[in-house]
Parts: C-alpha cells; sequence; structure tokens
C-alpha cells in the first residue's frame, strides 16, 4: 500500500482530485499502518496458512476481511485443486456485515470450486438466527453439535427440527459426545483427541501453565548439565590431578641429570 501511495502522491498518474492520498496516509504513515504500509512476510503458497483477525478492531476489521477473502477467492478461482477452508469463531466474522456477506457467498459456492468450507462457532443459536448465518448452516452437508445449555438448545432444536430426545441429549452430553446430522441420518459420536491433537488444541490455562513450568525446569536442567560437563582447570579424562606443590617433583622417568648421577655414584663404587 505505500507504493500506491506514493504513485499517487508523486501526480506520475495526473492530479489527486479525490484526496486519495491524503485518505491512505493513515493506513501508510499513521495510526493504522502496522499491517499495511509493508509487503507481506508471510509465505502465501505454504501448505498451512492461518489469518488471525482477533486483534483488529474497529476501522482495521473490514480491511483485514476484504483482503483475506481477495486472498482466499483469487486461490480459488485460479488454482482448481482440492483445499479446505477452517473458519473458527465464525460468529465474530458473521455479527460485521462484510463478514455475513463473504461467509454466505462462501457457503454457497465453495464445493463447485473444490473447497470444502468447515466453519466453527460457540454462539451456535446467534449463527442459525443470523442473515447470513442461516445460510452458512443451510449450505452445510455435516453439522456437529456439541453440548449446549438451554437457552441455545431451544434455538438449535427449532433451526435444525430435533426431537425432544436429541434436545435433552444435548444438555447432557459429555465433554467427547456431540450429535453429528449429515443428510437425514442423525448418530451420537464420540471424540477422542489424540494426546498431540490435545496438546496443540488445549486452551485451559491450568495445562497451559503446568506446561510452561515444566518447559522452564527442562531448561534449567540443560543449562545446569551443561556446565557441569565443562572441564575444570586441572582436570583431564575422568579422573583429577591436583597441582603440584612448590619445590615437589612428579614422579616418572628420570631426568638426564639424574641418570648421570646415578651412573657416576656406580662408577665409585666398583672403584
Amino acid at each position: 500500500m505505500r507504493d500506491l501511495y506514493d504513485v499517487i502522491k508523486s501526480n506520475v498518474c495526473g492530479k489527486d482530485e479525490y484526496g486519495l492520498a491524503d485518505r491512505l496516509y493513515r493506513y501508510v504513515h499513521g495510526s493504522l499502518a502496522g499491517p499495511f504500509h509493508a509487503p507481506t512476510d508471510v509465505a502465501l503458497d505454504s501448505h498451512l496458512v492461518v489469518f488471525d483477525i482477533r486483534d483488529m478492531s474497529g476501522e482495521l476489521r473490514p480491511i483485514g476481511v476484504f483482503l483475506i477473502t481477495d486472498f482466499v477467492w483469487t486461490q480459488v478461482l485460479h488454482s482448481y485443486r482440492p483445499r479446505k477452508l477452517y473458519i473458527d469463531e465464525a460468529w465474530s466474522l458473521i455479527q460485521h456485515p462484510e463478514g455475513g456477506r463473504f461467509l454466505a457467498n462462501l457457503a454457497r459456492r465453495a464445493r463447485k470450486r473444490y473447497l470444502a468450507l468447515v466453519t466453527i462457532t460457540q454462539n451456535p443459536e446467534l449463527f442459525a438466527n443470523d442473515e447470513w448465518g442461516s445460510v452458512v448452516a443451510a449450505n452445510a452437508a455435516t453439522k456437529v453439535l456439541k453440548k449446549q445449555d438451554r437457552t441455545s438448545a431451544d434455538a438449535i432444536t427449532s433451526r435444525f427440527q430435533l426431537t425432544g430426545g436429541e434436545r435433552q441429549r444435548l444438555l447432557t452430553f459429555g465433554k467427547h459426545e456431540a450429535l453429528l446430522l449429515s443428510g437425514g441420518k442423525r448418530v451420537i459420536i464420540h471424540i477422542e483427541a489424540s494426546p498431540l491433537e490435545h496438546r496443540l488444541a488445549t486452551t485451559d490455562p491450568r495445562e497451559l501453565a503446568r506446561r510452561l513450568e515444566q518447559e522452564q525446569t527442562r531448561s534449567q536442567a540443560h543449562q545446569f548439565g551443561q556446565h557441569s560437563g565443562q572441564k575444570h582447570p586441572g582436570m583431564a579424562g575422568n579422573g583429577y590431578h591436583h597441582p603440584k606443590a612448590p619445590g615437589m617433583k612428579t614422579p616418572g622417568k628420570p631426568s638426564r641429570e639424574q641418570d648421570e648421577h646415578t651412573r657416576d655414584v656406580r662408577r665409585q663404587g666398583r672403584n
């Protein structure tokens, strides 16, 4: 965006009669410059690309959503191969008009473009009753419903035409249970995460605190091991040699002077 700003500001394409450069200033040098003033340093051709708009609030969110949607549709339309698009906390996207329109349009057209769309939300009752969210729900071939409270269970029962027994099960599901709706079939499933999946996905603050403590302990133990493995001056191999005291000689092979003195003593004795 900074390159565009520089071109407009230079008047190389003519006079800026609409004040576009002034409007772009905030996104290049002003308070909103952070995400837009320089080329991206993310490898967008990677096998896995994650866009996080959690910290984009106010005026930044619509722009961020627009850039993401443009990127997604460009990839889908110009490269025909199987893809999956996961949208976590989809309600945070639906509650903004520009995000709702994008998601509803995507839900209607994704499967024709070899794209599998997966939306995840903790507010299914708001999602199902929303203008755009209802379009996404209607176009979903498979739905997975986990434990709900009474308020959300009523809305979901009405939206997906659940039976009284299914509604009751939603209220009493365990942590790993869910109701799977696919076509005209409905079945209760048990979802068990592997240790690796649990480690990657958990947000439990107690687990995260324990993990941090364990990592710090391992780091300290590693540093201690490195320090202990360093040889102390005067140490060689697995033994320790004391430094020689002044005037003391280390036992070993006799010196040349000692050999000559011994030979002289022997000759005198023979004489």
